[in-house]
């Protein structure tokens, strides 16, 4: 009997440490999509601060990513320091007793000061440490409008909830089976096949100081057999070699399984990855108007040139698929039109109808001077590319339909400059191009050479659209005597859309 009774001690005890242990930890590490809505700076003497606060705090509450932790006595304490709760607010041990009391993942700090006759209005998002950073904007609003403030302040949440590197997150595991602290309003429904990720190191920007990206592994896969409103339960059916499930993992649902043709077996199935190569899933397509100049110019002697030009418009589109981390490859393909009349030389007057096209396939390595995506990229680059002119035969100016091909070379980079804005610029030419003409007019050129060299930037629109402007050169010439050449020359501005899947 003094056996047993010892017996229900240990285990009482052994329960009530697990307990209290996973509450710490999900303490510890809550849920980036557990918000808690700090009380908002305000250089407008209060006038606005409560109404935005308010404003927000329901758009939080009714929201399909936020689980909104309120917690009156925390704001009771804060709202007693109005006259300094901007140092209070900035003090990373305020912060993290904040987040400990409320169990928030998400810290919100919306602050409000003059600017002129408007606001210069300010979203940080702290982690639980306070310190950590998510998300940093910045804009001015040039009224003091409580409507355009707050729909402001809305559209840079709903960029945050789409920045979330998860789903939910492990807070209990009993063998192979868990607890995801997400229930069915977020996503987690019986049958769910997801994906499980253990964070390994955080990646901050070296200009913004934001936590941009992480360095993750995948531990295995699983699917949801229960959920509830806050909670889920689930069980894995394919781990990765030596890999265990850990309080704390990632869970994210994978849209791209058919949860029909998976079935939870008995035994652990063990992926062999020893000599397999896994391709990613990850790409980029876009869609460019461009509008630009064309040339041709045939010099027959150092002082006979023939030229004509005039306005290209066109269409460009590149498809991008990243098979790794670092290796890639990449389609482009463009066209223009338009009519080319006389601009220098002897000869009739003739106009042209002309087009202008352009077919690449490069293979890259990308290199990442930092590690992470959002720093500086280097590419490197190889493959096929062919540039048609075509002009109506012109023989009293030397000039028809020509192709120029050849092997690719080419080297490309690209940074941050501010948040969500990126330039870049490339260049790259052919190795030894060959040249070829529809109708023979000048015979086998001795020597041919073109380059390409563009430059521009990218701006994140949203978590999956970029917007994206260019500027690019394109030169081919080809040599036939000591005097003689023909050249073909395109530049172009282009402007469109690039979609990420």
């Amino acid at each position: 009997m003094i056996r047993n009774t010892n017996l229900n001690k240990h285990v009482i005890l052994f329960f009530i440490f697990l307990f209290f242990g996973l509450k710490n930890l999900e303490a510890n590490n809550p849920n980036l999509k557990n918000c808690m809505l700090l009380p908002v700076e305000d250089g407008f003497q209060g006038t606005i601060s409560f109404k935005v606060f308010l404003n927000i705090e329901n758009y939080l509450k009714e929201s399909d990513w936020c689980y909104y932790k309120y917690n009156s006595e925390i704001l009771n304490i804060l709202g007693s320091y109005k006259n300094n709760l901007s140092s209070h607010l900035r003090n990373k041990n305020v912060l993290k007793l904040v987040a400990e009391k409320t169990k928030a993942g998400s810290l919100i700090k919306i602050r409000l000061t003059k600017k002129n006759k408007g606001v210069r209005l300010r979203l940080i998002i702290y982690g639980p440490n306070g310190v950590d950073i998510y998300f940093d904007e910045t804009t001015d609003v040039e009224k003091i409008d409580i409507g355009e403030i707050t729909g402001t302040i809305k559209s840079w949440l709903n960029i945050f909830s789409k920045e979330i590197p998860y789903d939910g997150k492990i807070v209990g595991i009993l063998g192979d089976q868990f607890t995801v602290d997400m229930g069915h309003e977020m996503g987690f429904i019986s049958g769910t096949i997801v994906k499980i990720i253990r964070p390994l190191k955080k990646k901050k920007h070296p200009l913004l100081k934001r936590i941009v990206d992480w360095e993750t592994v995948e531990i295995g896969s699983a699917k949801i057999f229960l959920s509830s409103d806050n909670s889920s339960q689930g069980k894995v059916y394919d781990y990765e070699p030596k890999k265990k499930i850990k309080i704390g993992d990632w869970v994210i649902i994978d849209t791209k399984e058919d949860e029909k043709s998976i079935k939870i077996p008995g035994p652990i199935i063990t992926k062999d990855t020893k000599n397999k190569f896994n391709f990613g899933r990850l790409g980029e397509i876009g869609l460019l108007l461009s509008f630009g100049t064309g040339s041709a110019i045939y010099n027959e002697s150092a002082s006979d040139a023939k030229k004509i030009g005039g306005v290209l418009l066109g269409l460009d589109t590149n498809l991008e698929l990243w098979f790794t981390r670092n290796f890639w490859t990449e389609i482009n393909f463009s066209k223009g039109f338009g009519t080319f009349e006389k601009e220098e030389g002897n000869f009739s007057s003739l106009t042209s109808t002309s087009n202008y096209g352009q077919f690449k396939l490069k293979f890259g390595f990308k290199y990442l001077p930092l590690g992470f995506f959002y720093g500086p990229q280097i590419d490197g680059y190889l493959g096929f590319a062919n540039y048609s002119y075509s002009v109506d035969h012109l023989p009293t100016v030397n000039l028809t339909a020509t192709s120029v091909s050849g092997i690719l070379v080419g080297i490309r980079g690209n940074m941050p400059i501010i948040n969500d804005l990126r330039c870049f610029v490339a260049f790259d030419f052919l190795l030894g191009p060959g040249m070829e003409e529809d109708t023979q007019l000048n015979g086998t050129p001795q020597s041919t050479s073109h380059f390409h060299l563009s430059f521009g930037g990218d701006y994140i629109f949203a978590r999956n659209i970029k917007l994206t402007s260019s500027f690019s050169i394109d030169s081919s010439k080809g040599t036939y005597s000591e005097l003689s050449n023909v050249k073909f020359k395109n530049s172009a501005l282009k402007a469109g859309i690039k979609f990420t899947f």
